[in-house]
């Protein structure tokens, strides 16, 4: 399958539509519950309790709607690091991890549909990738100004500073999830981590 069998139609993309919303919560369920390969049209449409014909109004196929909910996700996770820049460097960064990481967890059933379809799929690898990597970017760059405005000294890159964040993440996610972490004891380990590798 191509890339762009992965894009959501332009002529399709009714973002303010209620009924796309519908439809994007319904499939979301059902692809968290049965995985992408298993799903069908027809799941999604009972889910929403919408009619076929509804949904070819707004996406092609069930890829373009899997493709818009991962456009979402991505969206979500960089909106929520979404901090006004006020305070001291670590209450700023604590502010926005703790956001993140309650984005992140929020859509953990969708990521694992997407983490386990990519092991088939290089177009949804590709869009896992993009969820992933843009987020870290811009803590990335987050972490190289504080480094150059001279409020942090990292001992380690940047780059690598921000993908080991994104990892512990991702992994107190999946513990939260299951209820094995809180999420204030996830915020406030992160912070001891982030603090002795940056050194404010």
């Amino acid at each position: 399958m191509t890339a762009g069998a992965w894009e959501v139609r332009g002529a399709r993309d009714r973002t303010d539509s209620p009924t796309r919303h519908e439809l994007l919560r319904a499939a979301e369920a059902v692809f968290t519950a049965k995985g992408f390969g298993a799903v069908t049209v027809a799941d999604v449409t009972a889910q929403a309790g919408v009619s076929r014909a509804t949904f070819y109004v707004y996406f092609a196929t069930k890829a373009e709607v899997f493709a818009a909910l991962a456009q979402d996700v991505r969206d979500q996770l960089c909106a929520a690091q979404d901090v006004p820049p006020t305070g001291p460097p670590a209450q700023v960064w604590s502010a926005a991890i703790a956001a993140y990481l309650r984005a992140w967890t929020a859509r953990i059933g969708l990521l694992r549909v997407m983490a386990h379809q990519a092991i088939d799929d290089p177009a949804i690898a590709a869009l896992l990738e993009e969820i992933r990597a843009a987020p870290t970017r811009r803590h990335e760059h987050f972490v190289a100004r504080l480094e150059r405005e001279g409020r942090a000294r990292p001992r380690t890159t940047a780059a690598l500073t921000a993908q080991a964040v994104q990892g512990i993440v991702e992994r107190y996610a999946e513990l939260i999830a299951a209820g094995e972490l809180s999420t204030d004891d996830a915020v406030a380990a992160l912070a001891a981590l982030y603090d002795g590798m940056l050194r404010f």
